[in-house]
């Protein structure tokens, strides 16, 4: 398969505001209360990403991203008849 022939994701099908809700509802009490606040309005992503460095969880979010992004591929590439291999590109 050549370059031509491979199919790109744009950006406008990854919800990023979705998977921001997602990650805050793995967390319980006040870390999850402030990450809800936090994404209202605008101005939504950088307030999100600089509590959550913050609160130290970073590396949880990261890897919460990272998982939800595989799903999404593999989700995709079963859609489309094709097989998700790890580590692939």
């Amino acid at each position: 398969m050549d370059r031509s022939d491979r199919c790109y994701w744009h950006r406008f099908e990854i919800h990023e505001y979705h998977i921001m809700e997602e990650f805050i509802w793995t967390l319980k009490g006040e870390k999850a209360d402030k990450l809800e606040c936090a994404i209202r309005g605008r101005g939504a992503f950088r307030r999100f990403k600089d509590m959550v460095d913050r609160m130290g969880i970073s590396q949880q979010w990261y890897d919460f991203q990272a998982e939800y992004y595989r799903k999404l591929a593999t989700q995709w590439c079963r859609e489309h008849g094709l097989e998700y291999a790890e580590g692939s590109m």
